[in-house]
């Protein structure tokens, strides 16, 4: 079956019939398919796409985070706590390690999306990917999305794109002086890609 058959099958919303994420992910994820990869899903709700992906990743641990255990069995590893908890981060890395993949369909506030993204993105083993997904609230001006941060998701993803499309010139220009590279440049990145409402962070 295809991953958005699959959806469909487990009643997720990241399939065809509502966000249509599952086009994009096909494509992306084709090889960790059979890998023995560690996937982290934040915000899983009841389940749905921890199924998906289960039965997508025949290899796979698939894990997840959410704020509140909305699981009707202990099927798979949940870890319940606020996402942008450095405890919570701490507890996940210290059971599983380094992660292939983290998809975050959690709280969609970019106080949210940020400082998740800040917490696990250095976790990511090289080569694996970190998804934001809904980043369109970015552009919902109602106050409740704003949660305490004064710059929005995409905002935040812009910015981080000078960051890296800077990095050879500094890396040359510093290395020439024998100086270490600002911190505002990012060495961990190597590609940033946004698609329909998603934006996907490929670790160098």
């Amino acid at each position: 079956m295809t991953l958005d058959e699959l959806a469909i099958k487990h009643s997720t919303d990241k399939s065809s019939e509502f966000h249509g994420y599952t086009k994009i992910y096909e494509r992306l994820f084709e090889k960790f398919k059979n890998l023995p990869i560690t996937l982290l899903e934040i915000g899983v709700w009841k389940g749905a796409s921890l199924k998906m992906w289960d039965s997508f990743f025949p290899k796979a641990k698939i894990i997840g985070l959410d704020n509140e255990n909305h699981l009707r069995d202990n099927e798979y590893d949940v870890y319940i706590g606020d996402q942008k908890d450095p405890k919570i981060r701490d507890n996940i890395i210290k059971d599983t390690g380094d992660l292939d993949i983290v998809i975050d369909d959690g709280g969609h506030k970019h106080s949210e999306q940020i400082a998740s993204f800040e917490l696990f993105f250095p976790h990511l083993k090289s080569g694996g990917l970190y998804v934001i997904e809904d980043v369109g609230t970015s552009y919902w001006r109602r106050k409740k999305w704003w949660g305490g941060s004064r710059t929005s998701t995409i905002e935040y993803l812009k910015n981080m794109i000078d960051h890296v499309n800077i990095f050879g010139k500094l890396k040359f220009a510093y290395l020439m002086k024998k100086k270490d590279l600002p911190p505002e440049c990012r060495k961990d990145i190597f590609s940033i890609t946004f698609f329909r409402y998603l934006c996907v962070i490929e670790k160098i």
